[in-house]
Order: structure tokens, then sequence, then C-alpha cells
């Protein structure tokens, strides 16, 4: 496949990576008013993390069928005046625990497009037999270890080793959202039947 590895500056007016293409991206001196991954393309942010983060702005981000964009870090943010994410297009990092953070002006979640962090939580935090806790103790589990906020759920899930809880998701929308895809931040389930399941994460939507 055609591949664009960008590891220095760049400045275009537009980008448009084409069918089945892969864009790594490793510079953060890298601007443009517009990206559009063609169907089937692959974008990798590879950007130097600082503390287990990355983050990206475009003015206008379209990700087509079946285009998968990945991070390396565990806390994701996206910046984007527009982003459109067509069916089965997909937004993932596989780091752990996962936090995906997108703030746009406008967001269309089209059919089967998603972005999960299932079972990318922790799984350090309860007993091998008990379930694990966030809003409410997991079951066999009397630890009192419920976390998080009702209000502002940013938190992720927990489980026993092996079975961690659901990462967190959080879309900040100042103006319009279509959401006909999928966010998905469940826990793991239990490794065994003698073992306990992860706790869900966050799915937390703002909009005006």
């Amino acid at each position: 496949s055609p591949l664009l590895d960008l590891e220095s500056q760049l400045e275009v007016p537009s980008l448009l990576i084409g069918k089945s293409g892969n864009f790594q991206l490793k510079s953060h001196d890298f601007t443009t008013q517009s990206i559009h991954l063609h169907d089937g393309a692959t974008m990798e942010v590879l950007v130097p993390e600082v503390d287990d983060s990355q983050s990206v702005t475009f003015p206008e981000l379209t990700l087509g069928f079946g285009v998968e964009m990945t991070f390396t870090a565990g806390n994701v943010t996206i910046s984007a005046t527009d982003l459109e994410m067509l069916p089965t297009s997909v937004i993932k990092t596989p780091s752990r625990p996962a936090y995906i953070h997108v703030l746009a002006n406008t967001m269309q979640l089209h059919d089967n497009a998603q972005i999960s962090v299932t079972a990318q939580g922790r799984d350090d935090s309860v007993p091998s037999t008990a379930g694990g806790s966030h809003g409410g103790d997991g079951g066999n589990n009397n630890c009192n270890c419920t976390h998080g906020s009702i209000s502002t759920p940013t938190d992720v899930g927990t489980g026993p080793t092996g079975s961690p809880g659901g990462g967190s998701i959080w879309l900040q929308i100042s103006s319009s959202l279509l959401l006909d895809g999928r966010l998905t931040a469940d826990g793991a389930h239990a490794a065994s039947a003698a073992t306990g399941g992860g706790s869900g994460g966050s799915v937390f939507i703002q909009t005006a």
C-alpha cells in the first residue's frame, strides 16, 4: 500500500490519502485545513508522547469507509472544527488505560462508525473472584471502592487481573452531533468461571 511517512514540516491547503493508503503522522509541524482519508486507508498518529498523551488538531477531518485512525498513547485528544466518520471507520488506541477526548464544532458518526475503548480500563484494583466496580460495587466485591462522577463521568472502569474495565470516551461538541455509530466502553468478560469481569467505563457527551 502507498505510504506517507511525515516526520518533518509540511504545510498544505488539504491532504487526501487515497484508497488503502497509509499515513503515518510523526511531526507536530504539519498544517492543513482539511484531511480526507479515502475508503480503506489507515492513519497512525505517532507524534511524540508527553506523559502518555497525544493530541492532534485539524480544522476538517473526514474518515472514509473502513478507515482506521490509530493512536499509540493512552490519553488522546482530537480537536477539529468538523469531524466526520463514514460507516465502519474507527478511532482507537491499543494502550490502556484509554482516554479518548474529542473537541469539535460538528461531529458526524455514521452507521457502524465507532470509537471504542472496550476492555481498556484498569485490571489491578479488585480481588480475582470479584467483579470490577465503578458507579457501584461489582459482584462479590465488598471493597467499597466505587468511583467516578454522575455529572461528569470520565473515569475508566476496573476489574481483576486479566479482565480490565472499560476506558473513557468524552465528546465535547459545540454545535451539532449526528450519532448513528457506536461509542463503546464495556468492561471485559470474566477470564474464567472462577473470576469476575470488568466494570464499564465512561461515555460522556456534551453538546450545545
